[in-house]
């Protein structure tokens, strides 16, 4: 409505000085329109949302932390995922921080999908030791704690790529918001 009071002003100074003025005025239009822009209230709640979920996401990968005592525990796959997950954090972080200026959205989202596929590896890998390493194995303590050690192996790495993707793709979310603002 605003743009067309303009353009029909009965003041030309108070009109567009061209077509081209007119248009881009037009094209800044349909792009918000096309973002839907919500409202500041909406956008303080999203915000808020986005916030706590980022926390909640870093609170859940130091519980994890703190329940498996080592990385080493986890086995081989777990400094895989800790590295995938800081070097797609980092990107995320200089996303968000340059405003998209590096375009590195797309790789963000490659590190986050690695991370959770180096968590699924290290599944293979804890079961692998399940089934594989248990063979030829007759002391029932020594079964045992073979078993758990696979166990946890695959738990525990699937769990920390699960907390550390969804925590890459809050902050890939929160940098993309923060680019089309």
């Amino acid at each position: 409505m605003a743009i067309c009071t303009r353009a029909t002003a009965r003041d030309p100074a108070e009109r567009h000085k061209n077509a081209h003025e007119l248009a881009r005025e037009l094209e800044a239009f349909e792009a918000r329109a096309v973002l839907g822009r919500p409202s500041r209230g909406l956008q303080i709640a999203i915000d808020v949302i986005t916030s706590g979920a980022v926390l909640i996401a870093f609170m859940s990968l130091i519980g994890i932390s703190q329940i498996v005592s080592s990385v080493r525990q986890q086995g081989r796959a777990a400094y895989i995922v800790y590295g995938f997950g800081a070097i797609g954090s980092v990107l995320c972080a200089i996303e968000w921080q340059t405003r998209g200026r590096y375009k590195l959205s797309s790789l963000a989202i490659a590190f986050a999908a690695a991370t959770f596929l180096a968590g699924v590896v290290g599944v293979a890998s804890g079961a692998s030791k399940v089934f594989g390493g248990l063979k030829g194995i007759e002391d029932a303590g020594q079964y045992r704690a073979m078993m758990a050690h696979g166990i946890y192996e695959m738990l525990g790495s699937l769990a920390l790529a699960g907390v550390l993707t969804i925590f890459q793709l809050f902050l890939w979310a929160a940098a993309k918001r923060r680019v089309s603002a």
